[in-house]
């Protein structure tokens, strides 16, 4: 079985204005599982230490440790490669799980998994409209059904905004409130959102 390859690098970044130069300081072969849940990469770690990985599809999550090759199946929920996020210290990975009603209907749900515990907790109940999550600091935050929920876990609060997609158009959460953002103006279609770490840019298609 043919297995995949993914090229990690390392990057320095030095800024000369008014341009940011990237030189390459290393280049590392990756060599992943053979297995149909390592077809693609869902995240990194913040500090680089092991990529998650799931099927073309987007199902299932799988831990590949950069530094001893091991690898550990986390979740074989459907969609758990989509829009997946880590927490800074690397130790939580909040996913979305896709589920079939009884009336036949595609339903979304958010689940973090602690994987020092190995414990999974719902955050997001399967809904019809789930519109974005994140965590930071600890903080994970939801929009579904256009009301935002907080979990804390113990952290001090913290604003931070959510970009999430309707009908391809971006939705921006700020503080609760949730409003049309359409940077291009409203006769184009918007994808694949994210918001940058200090949640001052938001990035798109």
């Amino acid at each position: 079985m043919r297995k995949n390859i993914i090229f990690f690098t390392c990057l320095i970044i030095a800024t000369i204005a008014p341009a940011q130069v990237l030189k390459v300081q290393s280049l590392v072969k990756v060599t992943t599982p053979a297995s149909d849940m390592a077809k693609q990469v869902a995240a990194i770690s913040p500090h680089g230490d092991y990529l998650l990985l799931c099927s073309q599809a987007h199902d299932g999550l799988l831990k590949l440790d950069l530094a001893t090759s091991e690898s550990n199946v986390l979740t074989t929920a459907s969609g758990a490669g989509f829009g997946t996020k880590v927490s800074n210290d690397g130790n939580t990975v909040i996913y979305q799980e896709v589920t079939i009603d009884q009336n036949r209907r595609l339903m979304l749900g958010v689940k973090a998994l602690d994987m020092r515990k190995s414990i999974v907790r719902a955050i997001v109940a399967p809904t019809r409209e789930l519109q974005g999550f994140d965590i930071n600091d600890g903080i994970i935050t939801a929009v579904a059904d256009n009301r935002v929920t907080t979990h804390d876990n113990g952290h001090k609060m913290t604003s931070r905004p959510i970009v999430s997609n309707s009908n391809l158009k971006l939705m921006l959460t700020v503080d609760g409130t949730t409003r049309e953002f359409t940077p291009n103006g409203d006769q184009f279609s918007y994808i694949w959102a994210s918001i940058s770490p200090n949640g001052k840019r938001v990035l798109y298609y």
